[in-house]
Parts: C-alpha cells; sequence; structure tokens
C-alpha cells in the first residue's frame, strides 16, 4: 500500500529494543521496514534476500530468525518463505475501510492458512472492524484445544508444588518491577505475564528480587535468571535460593 513503514520515535527507548545486541536491533529494523513487507505484516521473505540486502551471511540471517522467533516477535513458514510479525496490528492498525481493503488483497496472497487465521484472531483481539475480511474469510478457527491437554497431564505432576507458589499475585510482581526494577510497559506485563504462567508468581517474584539485590536491573537479566532456573529444573528452588545467589547469579545472563 505504501512506500515506506512507519517507526515510532520511541523505539529506540522500548525495553525490548534495549536489550538486544546491535546486531538484533539491525535486523529487527530490517524485518519491520524492508522492500517486502506487506500492510497486513505477513510478507515472503527468502533467506537468500535477506542475506543480500542485509550484507549478513546465510548462518546469520537463519540465527537471527531463530532468535527473534525464540523472542515471540514472528512467525516463520520454511515451506512457504512467509514471515508474520506477531504484533504488527499493533503499531500498524486497520483504521478505515481502505486499508481494510488493502489488507484483504494481500491476505487472498498469503499461502500459510495459519497465518491467516492467526492475524483474524489478532483483529478480534484488538478489537478492529473487519467486515470485508470476516466476509471473506470468515471467523477464525479457536485454538486447538489438543495442546491444553498435554499441558493438563503435566500439571498435575507439578500441582503440589505450584499450589503453595500460586499464592504470590500477577499485581505483586508487577508492583515489585515497578518499584525496584524499571517502569512497566506493555511489553514488560506481557513478558512478565508469560513467565508467570510458565513458572509461577513466586518464582519471578525470586528472580526479580535476584536481579535487585545484585543491581541488575533489567528485564533481559531477569530474563536470563529464570531461562537457567528452566534449564535446571529449578522450578521449586526454595531449598536452594542461597546456594543460586551466591554462586550462580553472574553468570545467569549471557548478553
Amino acid at each position: 500500500m505504501a512506500v515506506y513503514r512507519n517507526v515510532r520515535v520511541n523505539f529506540w527507548q522500548d525495553e525490548f529494543i534495549l536489550d538486544l545486541t546491535p546486531e538484533e536491533r539491525y535486523f529487527y529494523i530490517y524485518l519491520l521496514t524492508g522492500t517486502k513487507t506487506k500492510q497486513c505484516g505477513i510478507y515472503i521473505l527468502p533467506k537468500r534476500l535477506a542475506e543480500l540486502e542485509t550484507g549478513y551471511s546465510m548462518e546469520t540471517v537463519e540465527k537471527l530468525l531463530n532468535r527473534f522467533v525464540e523472542y515471540g516477535k514472528i512467525l516463520y513458514d520454511t515451506e512457504t518463505k512467509e514471515l508474520y510479525i506477531i504484533n504488527w496490528l499493533h503499531y500498524n492498525p486497520i483504521l478505515n475501510t481502505n486499508v481494510e481493503k488493502c489488507v484483504l488483497r494481500e491476505l487472498k496472497a498469503v499461502k500459510s492458512k495459519e497465518f491467516i487465521h492467526m492475524f483474524l484472531r489478532k483483529c478480534l483481539e484488538e478489537e478492529w472492524k473487519i467486515p470485508l475480511l470476516l466476509q471473506h474469510f470468515g471467523m477464525p478457527k479457536e485454538v486447538d484445544n489438543s495442546s491444553s491437554e498435554a499441558v493438563i497431564e503435566e500439571t498435575e505432576d507439578v500441582e503440589k508444588i505450584e499450589t503453595v507458589e500460586e499464592a504470590t499475585s500477577h499485581s505483586e510482581v508487577y508492583k515489585f518491577y515497578e518499584q525496584n526494577i524499571s517502569s512497566l510497559s506493555p511489553y514488560i506485563v506481557k513478558e512478565l505475564k508469560g513467565w508467570i504462567q510458565r513458572l509461577s508468581g513466586s518464582t519471578v517474584l525470586e528472580a526479580l528480587k535476584v536481579a535487585f539485590e545484585h543491581n541488575k536491573r533489567t528485564l533481559a537479566y531477569v530474563k536470563g535468571i529464570l531461562r537457567n532456573w528452566c534449564e535446571k529444573g529449578r522450578v521449586n528452588f526454595s531449598k536452594e535460593k542461597e546456594a543460586v545467589r551466591k554462586r550462580e547469579v553472574f553468570s545467569l545472563y549471557d548478553p
């Protein structure tokens, strides 16, 4: 639709961006503003093209694509070579019929049906009015419940451990972060909520306290602590808390 892409001036002060390496920042800007980007945020990006346009090697391009998939910022379909920027709609909303018509035209060319369904669900979550899209594609499919059944089975195994830890509410985590780490943003709240759901409120709160005590007041450092605990299976770590603080905290975060 346009020959330019909007990047907000506060982009460089975003908590997520501040935690990225210069290499990651450059590549993320490329993903948001590259020659193949579309109004809908879903576009074909051959890795060979990314290699040519960024100057990075194929190995680096693949590494960075995988990294942003892990960060929850994009999805990449290796079969169709289509890339989906997950939070695109938040900054590029469908504000009028002309934009919706453009998006409809672009979505018709998208090969990944899953990307289309995810896009439509995101539109409904953001409460955008998309009558033309719904008329053409219909209501998006609900999230498959089969995966949740597997999660339920796994959850039963650790239910006793989590029962005690669930006493820590989301609000306690957010309050501690805002008072002792940094200001809250929608991105930070989303990240913290994800870790709370993955582990527990008390686990995330403990990681925040460790970061605070060692004057490492960044979300990246907190996530490094949590990833380290996950890798070592320390969902219930109360007995080893002091050992973690004394011996391991300085090796948890690898920028």
